[in-house]
């Protein structure tokens, strides 16, 4: 996976295009930039350019990393985090118990009787964030934090 930048020709400067290789196909994403020959702002626009090559490869790159697998997408994601809890081993096992708990309470207060892998989504999570800062669910001090934190590492191991 790569992000490059080409410079296209235009009547009176050039233009920036992404080229962008994954998995084997290329594509292309025109941004709009366009530099003027003898432009004061030609040093601006490049670096702005260059910034957003940057930025769309750190996202392509996070996406990889984080890709769930094809067979994961309709499994139980609550399911999954009950095995999770069952092998988890270190000594902060009670608070992952806890997380689990308080996970299914707030998909439970939503109406969600099944939740998919594929079902997981960023507003899901930063909603369950949220929810667990909220004083009315009974959690204060660093108990929220905690608990988010044993949720991420659902997360990253699946």
């Amino acid at each position: 996976m790569s992000v490059k930048i080409r410079w296209k020709k235009i009547n009176n400067g050039v233009s920036g295009i992404l080229v962008i290789h994954k998995e084997g196909v290329r594509k292309f994403e025109t941004l709009g930039i366009h530099i003027k020959k003898g432009d004061p702002e030609s040093k601006n626009l490049r670096r702005q350019v260059e910034q957003i090559r940057a930025q769309r490869e750190l996202e392509l790159g996070s996406l990889e990393y984080y890709r769930i697998p094809e067979f994961k997408l309709n499994q139980s994601f609550i399911s999954y985090f009950e095995n999770y809890h069952k092998s988890y081993t270190k000594k902060d096992v009670r608070k992952v118990k806890y997380a689990l708990k308080k996970f299914q309470e707030f998909i439970t207060k939503r109406g969600i009787t099944k939740l998919r892998f594929k079902d997981v989504s960023p507003k899901l999570c930063s909603d369950f964030k949220d929810y667990l800062i909220d004083p009315k669910n009974g959690l204060s001090s660093e108990t929220p934090y905690d608990y988010w934190k044993r949720f991420k590492g659902v997360l990253k191991v699946s």
